[in-house]
């Protein structure tokens, strides 16, 4: 992964398929495509929606474009692979855009995202706030939740993949892990040492 990112800045100058038209306010979008598992892409399409037109790009042999700043909707699309979409809001700043694709199986529908529950063991929980935070390591889901008074949370719109879990009491860091979550995975549990996934009955 580290390399790839390597790549892309030594080649983020270079030019690219359907750049905006000269006298345009110009953004650019970078990209590094894996699937959510970490494995790289060999070949992909991009592609750019912006109000009044479309962009592509073929990844990797292109893996920056210039846009306009605004609201863009961005597709992915790999051989094997189930589409990304994502609506993003882009202002005058380079963004790095990391997309992960799941791997689409024969007469297998897998679910875009998943709802993810899980359970803190009760010796960590405490009289002040405890939370969780789930972060995407091949995808840019970041998200935070609260722990209730039974060790309970939730996470909503999670992609498939390989992520990295941390709880938090006290302020302090407590536990922290990595999982991987699929539709056979959907459950997390959080004990003294350990974080898991699991299916959930």
């Amino acid at each position: 992964m580290f390399t790839v990112m390597i790549g892309l800045l030594i080649s983020a100058n270079l030019p690219a398929l359907g750049q905006a038209s000269s006298g345009d306010p110009k953004t650019r979008l970078d990209f590094v495509v894996t699937s959510c598992w970490g494995a790289p892409i060999d070949k992909a399409v991009i592609q750019i929606i912006e109000q009044d037109r479309e962009l592509r790009i073929e990844y990797p042999g292109s893996r920056s474009i210039e846009v306009r700043p605004g609201t863009l909707q961005i597709i992915v699309r790999a051989q094997g692979h189930v589409p990304y979409s994502e609506v993003r809001e882009v202002g005058s700043e380079a963004i790095l855009i990391s997309p992960c694709l799941w791997v689409s199986l024969p007469e297998i529908e897998i679910p875009p995202h998943l709802s993810v529950a899980g359970t803190v063991a009760r010796e960590l929980l405490s009289e002040e706030p405890v939370w969780v935070r789930l972060v995407g390591m091949y995808s840019d889901f970041n998200s935070a939740a609260l722990v209730d008074q039974f060790g309970s949370f939730s996470f909503k719109a999670v992609r498939p993949g390989r992520h990295y879990l941390m709880l938090f009491a006290n302020g302090k860091l407590r536990i922290a892990g990595e999982i991987s979550l699929s539709q056979l995975a959907d459950g997390i549990r959080i004990q003294p040492g350990s974080v898991t996934s699991y299916l959930r009955d």
